[in-house]
C-alpha cells in the first residue's frame, strides 16, 4: 500500500435493459487535496464522468443513477485514511420502456414516464436503439414533441447505434416540434432523452411518440436497374425496327424497273386557229406545202399537227344528236312540191 494514497475500484453491471441507482448512507470525504470518489456512466473509466465527490459535495444526499446498466466507482482516500469513508448502496431498475431495442421494419415508442423510484433526482436518460439489416435506412418522425425548456431537458439523436455515432440533432424549446423528420445514412438510429429535473416535475412536461418505417435500398436500387434495362430494351428494338423498315424500302427502290429517259417534246403553238367548215374540201396553201396529190382528202397540216377531217357520210350519231332526237317532235315527211314553192316565193320577195 502507498503511505500516501490509496486507489479503490467498484464495478456494479445488469442486463441491458437495466439501469443502476446508487445512494450513500454514510460519505465523509473532508479534503479535496488528494482524496476524491469518482463515479463514471459505464464499465469503466472511459465513460462519461458523472461526478467527483469531495469536501462540500459529500454527502448522504447523493443519488446516482446511469443511463446504462453499469456504474464504475473509483476511490482515492489519500494520506488520511482514518478520515476517508463511504457507505454506498444501489439498486438495479428494469426500464424495458425507457430502454429498448427495435428490429421491426416499423415501429412507434414513447418517453418513459418513470416512478419515483426509478429516477435520479436530478434527472432521468432514457435510450432508444433501432436497428434492421444493412440494406434499409430509417425514417423517423413524431406525432408528438414537447419538450419547452433546454436547461436539462432535451432528445438526441444519433446516426448510429450508439453515443459515439455522429450527432444528427438535439431538439428542444423552439426546434422541437412534429414537423421533425430525421433520415438515417446507416441501418441504425440510435435516441437518448433526458426528462430533466424530478424536483420542478418536468416529467409531466417532457413528452413525445415517436414512429419510423424502414427503406430497403437494395429493393430500391432493384426498381430502378429494371427501369434502366426496359427502357434500353426498348430502345433498341425501336432502332432496330426502324433498320429493318428502312432496309426494305431500299431493297424495294432498287428492284423497281428504271424509268427511260426522259424526252422533251415540243409543244404545238397554242394559237387558235381559224375553224375549218366541216362540210367542205380542206385545201392547203401552196406556199412550201405538201401537194394534194401527197395527202388523202381527210387530212389537212396544220402548223404541225395534221387534222383528220370525218367525211359527213362516215359521221356517226354523237350523244347529244341523240339527247337532242328525243326532245324533237314526231317527224313528219317533207313535201317536195310544197318545198318548191315555199322555195321559189323566197327568191322572189329577194
Amino acid at each position: 500500500m502507498d503511505p500516501r494514497s490509496q486507489y479503490c475500484s467498484w464495478l456494479i453491471t445488469f442486463a441491458e435493459t437495466y439501469n443502476v441507482s446508487l445512494s450513500f448512507k454514510e460519505l465523509t470525504i473532508p479534503s479535496c487535496n488528494d482524496t476524491f470518489l469518482r463515479i463514471y456512466d459505464g464499465p469503466n473509466n472511459t465513460a462519461p464522468l458523472l461526478g467527483t465527490y469531495c469536501g462540500s459535495n459529500a454527502s448522504t444526499e447523493i443519488v446516482v443513477s446511469s443511463s446504462t446498466n453499469s456504474l464504475y466507482i473509483v476511490s482515492n482516500s489519500g494520506s488520511a485514511k482514518n478520515i476517508f469513508a463511504f457507505h454506498a448502496q444501489y439498486n438495479g431498475a428494469n426500464l424495458t420502456e425507457c430502454r429498448r431495442t427495435m428490429t421491426g421494419l416499423s415501429g412507434s415508442f414513447r418517453s418513459h414516464k418513470a416512478a419515483v423510484s426509478e429516477m435520479d433526482p436530478r434527472s432521468q436518460y432514457c435510450s432508444w436503439l433501432i436497428t434492421l439489416a444493412e440494406t434499409y435506412i430509417i425514417s423517423l418522425s413524431f406525432k408528438e414533441l414537447i419538450i419547452p425548456s433546454c436547461n436539462d431537458t432535451f432528445l438526441r439523436i444519433y446516426d448510429g447505434s450508439n453515443g459515439t455515432a455522429p450527432l444528427l440533432g438535439t431538439y428542444c424549446g423552439s426546434n422541437a416540434s412534429t414537423e421533425v423528420v430525421v433520415l438515417s445514412s446507416t441501418n441504425s438510429l440510435y435516441i437518448v432523452s433526458n426528462s430533466g429535473s424530478y424536483e420542478r416535475r418536468a416529467k409531466n412536461i417532457f413528452t413525445f411518440h415517436a414512429q419510423y418505417n424502414a427503406t430497403n435500398l437494395a429493393v430500391k436500387e432493384k426498381t430502378g436497374s429494371t427501369i434502366i434495362i426496359i427502357a434500353t430494351t426498348v430502345s433498341v428494338v425501336v432502332f432496330c425496327i426502324v433498320i429493318i423498315v428502312l432496309l426494305i424500302t431500299y431493297k424495294r427502290r432498287k428492284r423497281a424497273p428504271k424509268l427511260s429517259t426522259p424526252v422533251n417534246i415540243q409543244l404545238a403553238d397554242a394559237t387558235p386557229k381559224e375553224s375549218l367548215p366541216i362540210d367542205q374540201n380542206i385545201r392547203s396553201s401552196d406556199q412550201g406545202r405538201t401537194s394534194d396529190q401527197d395527202r388523202t382528202s381527210d387530212q389537212e397540216e396544220v402548223g404541225d399537227v395534221i387534222c383528220y377531217v370525218i367525211p359527213i357520210d362516215e359521221r356517226g350519231e354523237s350523244y347529244e344528236d341523240k339527247k337532242m332526237g328525243e326532245n324533237l317532235p314526231d317527224y313528219e315527211a317533207l313535201d317536195q312540191s310544197k318545198r318548191e314553192a315555199d322555195h321559189y316565193q323566197t327568191l322572189m320577195k329577194t
